[in-house]
């Protein structure tokens, strides 16, 4: 085989290798950064207050999101900039079952808004589970209670509140 073939293979071979490898790479599942999914450099939490933001320099702590009383489970959307978090009334007498899901934005004024629609979010067997947001971010798994059936049902939100549909 003439040198010049033998070049032009193994160059190829290299050529396949690299392509190869950019697909594997590009795949891989990204690692969340340190500080929120978005590295966006706020924590939160709840409290009696509602939902309290924090900078992780301490600077600009804001408490001013609620739901209906009793906050929890906050899940920062893929950009950074809404939360998406679980709520229920401070007369629920149990600290498990029907709550509603509200999403806010982290800038500005408008108040936390519920995109739960007519299917509560039911987490009866584990509490701590939070929402799910869509790598995109224009959506938000949760397991919901099906009125109409009695069902435990995963639903998904559109984060505007337009729709939910439900597997």
């Amino acid at each position: 085989v003439p040198r010049t073939v033998q070049l032009a293979f193994v160059l190829l071979l290299l050529a396949v290798a690299f392509v190869a490898s950019l697909l594997v790479v590009g795949s891989q599942r990204r690692t969340v950064p340190p500080i929120g999914p978005a590295g966006n450099g706020v924590i939160a939490y709840t409290s009696d207050d509602g939902l309290t933001l924090v900078g992780l320099d301490g600077s600009s702590t804001m408490t001013r999101l609620r739901g209906l009383g009793v906050d929890r489970n906050v899940a920062f959307s893929p950009d950074g900039t809404q939360v998406a978090f679980l709520s229920r009334s401070p007369d629920a007498m149990a600290p498990q079952g029907a709550e509603r899901l509200f999403v806010a934005a982290l800038e500005g004024d408008s108040p936390a808004r519920d995109i739960a629609g007519s299917l509560p979010v039911w987490n009866w067997d584990d509490a701590d589970v939070p929402p799910a947001w869509s790598p995109d971010g224009t959506r938000i798994a949760y397991t919901a209670l099906d009125l109409d059936s009695g069902l435990i049902v995963i639903a998904i939100a559109q984060v505007d509140g337009s729709g939910i549909a439900t597997i």
